[in-house]
């Protein structure tokens, strides 16, 4: 698997790089410049490098493509692999069922066209803001938002309204193009298939014939994006509180405590309503396993409310606005995952990603039970859910089980870890699984969420997925031992995330944060983004977070340039070193941890490497959090 990742890369001088050596045959590069991620790709047989360079004398950052001879490439973003509407597990398995002469009938999943992300807003139309946390002391920093409280308030919830009719809009067009089908194909037409439209997924799961799929795939109607292999979703088998922070004295001391927030879960069976408080169960019976995820969700957020309910789906468009005057659902825990022989982007991680996007719901999955070196479960390698793997807290060291491959795609999973060995909830003890750490998280993210604001905040974080991811990433800084790809991001501190921790949001068209011409590199224009260190600090972290729309990056999945809109992260210290960076290929965060050596502002920069993608709105996250 193609390693396209970059952590942090460190610099002590202005300008001065790590002493690099390269072969001759990078000799046709641009003078004065240094290598600091590759990439390679095939197109049509051919093989093309991508080379993200850096500006010796100025530290800007470039892309380069060239083929194999070093002959510089212009149209890059032409090299285009289409995606087959057949996916490669559905051929496999039909050459299978030819060989074999055999007529059964195979679960595949119909990936219903939703048209395109149009960008519906206006260029005046952005919402930025600033939110500091210094020892449990909040400060808004009016000259960092719009406009007065009051009214940045207003426009947030106007935004979230204009999203829910955008989600809502692309409901509809799901909707009318599952009805073409069913009019093209009556045998379409069953009870079960009305039941899922009024989920929030972006795909009909049937049971077809071979002669049936060979139909569909012959005629390609426009209503559909592909047709694949359906996956098959599976359950996975009060110390951890104190270790990460999570405990009585924090969440009465912060008050943080999940109030006014909605949690949804969803298995194979749901918790007793006896047996938890704030809760509705929409579905189903109890089983233990229930129980005891339900359980955590309860122990770690006291106050949140939980809904639940079974077949492992999605929350219905009606379910999503909360019932009976309970909190709407503003995060999703799942402690489950997909069988699936594919290790890249399935029609699973597509309807898990436009469902953070379009809903703006934070959503957590567990890594899976494999083991360090397996590819995280289907449904994880999502770009916008936040993937969770499982340590043992009793020794801060990763649990043996918890997976921690990279799917092909290239993705960063799992983004963090939470405790996930020997919990004792629900009623159960000494239980282990990445099905007790997504729990955690979950539960975790909904106490950030119910952060004491008054004002913009308290609006803004139960609708801003980008924000909590990066609030989670940036406030790991719990050291855990054992592989290194299985810990990823680290274990988040629930005290980080409320006594150490600074914000920023964006929301817009691109035009209103970077500049730079069409095809270049675009500098982010925004100088909000500084940090203050005072000399006592150990350490800091840095997180970018962005969403992206899964339909997208279904549709790109084996582009040559990055899946994903591709930014970068340097920090920048405040005599003007750069300090640190973070570029990443195909991911949608990035992250430094360094040690300040100066006192006064870090400056955080973003840059914006060309890509393919320029109509999906800007959705972005940053945070910062430190030690001392």
């Amino acid at each position: 698997m193609l390693n396209f990742r970059q952590k942090t890369l460190s610099i002590i001088l202005p300008f001065i790089f790590l002493n690099f050596s390269y072969a001759s045959e990078t000799d046709f590069l641009p003078k004065n410049t240094v290598i600091i991620n590759t990439k390679s790709h095939s197109f049509q047989n051919k093989v093309y490098t991508y080379y993200k360079l850096r500006d010796e004398l100025t530290g800007k950052l470039d892309l380069f493509v060239a083929d194999v001879n070093g002959r510089k490439i212009e149209e890059y973003r032409s090299l285009h692999n289409e995606v087959p509407f057949l996916g490669l597990e559905l051929q496999k398995r039909l050459n299978l069922l030819s060989i074999k002469g055999s007529g059964e009938l195979i679960e595949v999943e119909l990936l219903l066209n939703r048209g395109e992300d149009t960008l519906d807003i206006k260029k005046s139309d952005k919402l930025y803001g600033k939110f500091d946390l210094n020892n449990n002391i909040y400060e808004i920093y009016e000259n960092d938002v719009l406009v007065k409280k009051e009214k940045h308030s207003l426009k947030l919830r106007q935004k979230q309204r204009n999203q829910k009719e955008k989600a809502n809009k692309k409901h509809q067009n799901k909707i009318k193009a599952a009805k073409t089908l069913f009019a093209r194909y009556e045998w379409l037409n069953e009870q079960s298939i009305y039941e899922q439209l009024s989920q929030s997924k972006s795909s009909l799961l049937v049971t077809l014939t071979p002669l049936q799929i060979a139909l569909i795939a012959s005629e390609k109607p426009s209503e559909l994006k592909a047709i694949e292999l359906a996956v098959k979703s599976k359950t996975l088998t009060a110390d951890a509180m104190i270790d990460t922070g999570v405990d009585p004295y924090a969440l009465s001391t912060y008050g943080t405590r999940g109030e006014g927030i909605g949690i949804y879960m969803t298995e194979d069976y749901c918790p007793d309503p006896n047996h938890i408080t704030n809760y509705t169960r929409l579905g189903g019976s109890t089983n233990s396993h229930s129980e005891f995820t339900a359980g955590i969700l309860r122990d770690v957020s006291p106050e949140s409310y939980i809904y639940c309910d079974v077949t492992f789906k999605m929350p219905s468009v009606a379910t999503l606005t909360g019932f009976n005057g309970n909190p709407s659902i503003s995060i999703v825990s799942n402690a489950w995952g997909n069988v699936t022989t594919a290790t890249g982007y399935t029609s699973a991680d597509r309807n898990w990603d436009n469902f953070v996007y379009d809903n703006r719901v934070s959503t957590f999955f567990a890594a899976g039970n494999g083991g360090n070196n397996a590819t995280v479960n289907a449904s994880t390698r999502g770009f916008n859910v936040i993937t969770v793997g499982a340590y043992n807290n009793a020794n801060n060291a990763i649990a043996s089980f918890s997976n921690g491959g990279d799917p092909s795609t290239g993705n960063i999973k799992p983004e963090i870890v939470a405790p996930g060995v020997g919990i004792s909830a629900g009623g159960y003890s000494n239980q282990n699984g990445t099905s007790a750490s997504a729990p955690f998280a979950a539960a975790f993210a909904a106490n950030v969420m119910s952060w004491p604001f008054v004002g913009p905040q308290e609006v803004y974080m139960p609708s801003a997925p980008a924000v909590v991811k990066a609030v989670m990433i940036a406030a790991s800084d719990i050291n855990i031992s054992g592989n290194a790809d299985a810990i990823e991001e680290g274990a988040a501190s629930f005290r980080s995330a409320n006594e150490r921790i600074q914000m920023h949001f964006w929301e817009g068209s691109y035009s209103n944060f970077f500049w730079g011409p069409r095809g270049s590199v675009r500098r982010f224009r925004k100088q909000e983004t500084v940090f203050f260190a005072d000399g006592s600090l150990s350490e800091i972290r840095v997180a970018l977070s962005w969403l992206e729309d899964g339909d997208y990056i279904y549709d790109h999945r084996n582009d040559a340039l990055s899946i994903t809109r591709d930014f970068d992260l340097d920090v920048y210290s405040p005599s003007g070193i750069l300090v640190a960076s973070s570029t990443n290929f195909n991911n949608t965060f990035e992250s430094i941890t360094f040690t300040p050596t100066e006192v006064g502002n870090y400056r955080a920069v973003i840059d914006m490497l060309p890509v393919n993608n320029s109509y999906s709105p800007l959705i972005m996250g940053l945070a910062w959090s430190y030690s001392n």
